[in-house]
């Protein structure tokens, strides 16, 4: 499984590498989105993303990584495909919320517990290096900025492989026959 997740590295696309990881980032913010707005749904809240469309993704992807504007301009591109869309106030912002902090802080209080889980069942089928990865909790924990892509379904697939293992083998049973049924 490993290996054909490695030979996909291979087949990075024609508009260069950095597309290709910003497309990947992208598809992690979509599928969350898509995740929050169902669990919305089961509450009768309707929640739309409209950053995560494909046609502003591929707008945002069609441009050239030359002609890509540098980090000190706030989402210029989104800003301008999404202008008629907003308010003004919102277009026009040049921060935004961020959670970063509590992210390293929460790495921070938890490491141990963190690191424990790296020795588990990703590291047993070969899908993890429990030594890189508590490498990279640790610089997270320090509050060096690290890939939470990779870190996060980490975490929740060991989380949820223990679950698993942990629960009671599921029994199948037929249903008992009454007499008026039979």
């Amino acid at each position: 499984m490993a290996a054909a997740v490695a030979d996909q590295a291979d087949q990075v696309p024609a508009r260069g590498f950095t597309s290709y990881l910003i497309a990947e980032a992208m598809t992690e913010v979509g599928r969350t989105a898509r995740a929050d707005a169902q669990l919305a749904e089961a509450s009768g809240i309707a929640l739309h993303n409209p950053f995560t469309d494909s046609r502003v993704i591929d707008a945002c992807l069609s441009v050239p990584l030359h002609a890509r504007p540098g980090p000190a301009v706030y989402k210029p591109i989104l800003r301008q495909a999404m202008a008629d869309l907003f308010p003004a106030e919102l277009a026009t912002r040049t921060t935004k919320g961020s959670y970063t902090s509590d992210y390293y802080q929460g790495i921070r209080a938890n490491l141990t517990n963190l690191s424990a889980l790296m020795d588990g069942h990703l590291a047993a089928l070969g899908l993890i290096d429990p030594a890189e990865f508590r490498h990279t909790l640790r610089l997270a924990a320090a509050g060096i900025p690290t890939a939470f892509v990779t870190v996060e379904p980490a975490v929740r697939t060991e989380v949820w492989l223990r679950a698993v293992h942990a629960a009671p083998e599921v029994q199948w049973t037929s249903p008992q026959r009454t007499q008026a049924a039979a």
